[in-house]
């Protein structure tokens, strides 16, 4: 008969994810993450494999948890500019947040794996965050489709274009909030982001 895992898996990852999203992969030890999930070393090879299987079930969980909420109103039905507008409203919010000063993993972990000293399987990990990220550009595309199919969009503009400007513009948003630490900054340009784009 197996044993009983003594601890709840879910809320181990959740504590993994957090570290990873504060330290990132490399800066992180397995000593830490004994100490963080406060189980032992057997315990988490057994549950989760390896630091890296580790990490890649944290990315998920991150996708899981914080991404697919994030990116939730451009999943919707309704009109495409007001579901853009809110999900730059929610990331503005999250922003602006303690967690908004961490960054965001999926960008943190793709610059840590253009580094130098960069010791993560960068095949496996760099296949996750292209999903992610390409979730997120069809999302922003299709919200600008159906802006434009309801006339609410200048077809000097296409779909793709603004879905990459936009996807720019967000991911220089957040690094700066995570390296100037300055939220009200952010918050203007946010701001001027969503002005902006109503008016295309």
């Amino acid at each position: 008969m197996a044993r009983q895992t003594a601890f709840n898996p879910d809320e181990k990852l959740h504590l993994a994810m957090q570290l990873f999203w504060q330290k990132g992969y490399g800066q992180t030890s397995m000593q830490e993450i004994v100490d963080t999930l406060e189980i032992n070393r057997f315990s988490i090879y057994n549950t989760f494999g390896d630091k890296q299987q580790l990490f890649i079930k944290s990315l998920s969980h991150y996708l899981d948890t914080v991404f697919k909420n994030l990116i939730a109103p451009l999943k919707g039905t309704g009109n495409g500019k007001t579901r853009l507008d809110q999900y730059l409203q929610n990331l503005g919010e999250k922003l602006q947040s303690h967690s908004g000063r961490l960054g965001c993993l999926i960008q943190n972990t793709g610059l840590e794996l253009t580094g130098s000293g960069s010791n993560i399987e960068r095949e496996e990990i760099g296949q996750h965050l292209t999903g992610m990220y390409s979730a997120l550009q069809s999302e922003l595309e299709r919200a600008f489709e159906d802006a434009l199919n309801e006339g609410d969009l200048s077809a000097q503009r296409t779909p793709l274009q603004c879905a990459d400007h936009v996807l720019a513009a967000i991911q220089g948003l957040i690094l700066l909030r995570k390296t100037l630490n300055q939220p009200e900054r952010i918050k203007d340009q946010m701001d001027f982001l969503r002005s902006t784009i109503k008016e295309w």
